[in-house]
């Protein structure tokens, strides 16, 4: 199968999956960084498996991260391929974040975005928006 209808197939089951859950409210977080698929400058695929431990829980995690000029989608899934959140955005829109029914409540989608950033990002738009949050590399 090739790389996108692979990922046209795993949002298409996010979305239905997501019909059962629930939009999260994220109070504003002054670190998030306001950059756009268009910064990155380059299309990035990524598939892993990320695992981890959080108040002494071992924690798995599908990730799967598809981003070109114009988008940004991530899609978080249990070892079970069970979706947790998603995470789109648009252009130079906020990030549209949906926690569904099968999240933890422990995940928060903004440090995955940060994260995701930071290490994946050009230096010069990098740069540029953590200077804008009194920030340096």
């Amino acid at each position: 199968m090739r790389a996108g209808a692979f990922f046209r197939t795993l949002l298409l089951t996010a979305t239905l999956a997501g019909c059962a859950g629930v939009p999260e409210k994220l109070p504003a977080a002054p670190w998030v960084l306001g950059l756009t698929p268009g910064d990155l400058g380059r299309p990035l695929l990524i598939s892993r498996l990320v695992t981890g431990t959080f108040e002494e829980r071992r924690w798995r995690a599908w990730v799967e991260i598809e981003a070109s000029a114009g988008r940004l989608n991530v899609v978080v899934l249990t070892a079970f391929g069970v979706p947790i959140l998603t995470l789109e955005q648009r252009g130079t829109s906020d990030p549209k974040i949906t926690v569904l029914e099968a999240g933890t409540g422990t995940l928060d989608p903004r440090f995955m975005l940060f994260d995701l950033q930071i290490t994946h990002w050009p230096v010069a738009p990098l740069a540029r928006a953590l200077a804008e949050n009194d920030l340096t590399i």
